[in-house]
């Protein structure tokens, strides 16, 4: 069962990959960075269940092979949008985390109903929350 576990999360990955260099083609910056959280964060919302599936994968078996390569593909792609921001890599780790905390915080709360407040939908509030971290950002960058 591993084996099939690893093949459909290393596949989510893949197209995740393929959905950021769709959705980043001419974007830089902040837009760039804010459009990676959004895809994210859609994608995963849509394969909520997948998503539930890698969480729950022992951290091991994330750091081998296939898998690992296409989760790291995924990092270096916000490494790379972070990179002209940051002149230290203390830094820049830093703001990576709180960027794909912010993700995937999101995205369990909201995949696990606890979003459901009709004051705001789960989609504004992540958008202002984004808005929020790249400002904070911007204060502290080179």
């Amino acid at each position: 069962m591993a084996t099939v576990h690893i093949a459909i999360a290393n596949d989510f990955f893949q197209r995740l990959v393929s959905q950021l260099q769709q959705d980043l083609v001419g974007l830089a910056g902040e837009p760039a960075i804010s459009q990676f959280a959004k895809t994210c964060r859609q994608l995963a919302a849509a394969e909520f269940p997948i998503v539930q599936l890698i969480l729950n994968m022992p951290v091991a078996t994330k750091r081998v092979g296939t898998l690992r390569e296409s989760i790291d593909q995924v990092y270096h792609v916000l490494e790379r949008l972070l990179a002209p921001f940051n002149q230290d890599e203390a830094h820049q780790l830093v703001v990576s985390r709180m960027i794909r905390n912010l993700i995937i915080g999101e995205i369990v709360h909201e995949g696990t109903g606890r979003f459901q407040n009709p004051a705001m939908s789960a989609e504004s509030s992540f958008n202002q929350m984004l808005a929020l971290a790249l400002t904070s950002f911007d204060t502290q960058s080179g």
